[in-house]
């Protein structure tokens, strides 16, 4: 499964609503529970029912190189996989991941 979502905002703000509680909250069904640091464990907590995560990745907000992107009207691309959440400027053409 893959999400793609436009979103016409800096990286920096991008970062903010995937990374802290108080932006989380008003789209992300689950509360975040843990410290971002890599090896972490994290507890996705909801309603909906709860599941565990691990912290494999962070580097805020600093991109590693190796993965393609495509340009979406000149707006940001984030992109949520079963092993990438992916946040890029259309710049370079070079897609930025942000966590594996």
């Amino acid at each position: 499964m893959r999400f793609t979502r436009r979103l016409p905002h800096s990286p920096d703000k991008v970062w903010r609503a995937v990374t802290e509680a108080e932006h989380l909250e008003a789209w992300f069904p689950h509360q975040i529970v843990g410290e971002w640091v890599v090896g972490a464990p994290l507890r996705f907590v909801s309603q909906f029912g709860d599941f565990d995560g691990e912290v494999v990745a962070f580097q805020p907000p600093s991109w590693a190189p190796g993965e393609r992107w495509r340009e979406l009207n000149g707006s940001y691309v984030e992109r949520f996989g079963p092993q990438a959440a992916t946040i890029g400027p259309p710049e370079d053409g070079e897609e930025k991941v942000l966590a594996r």
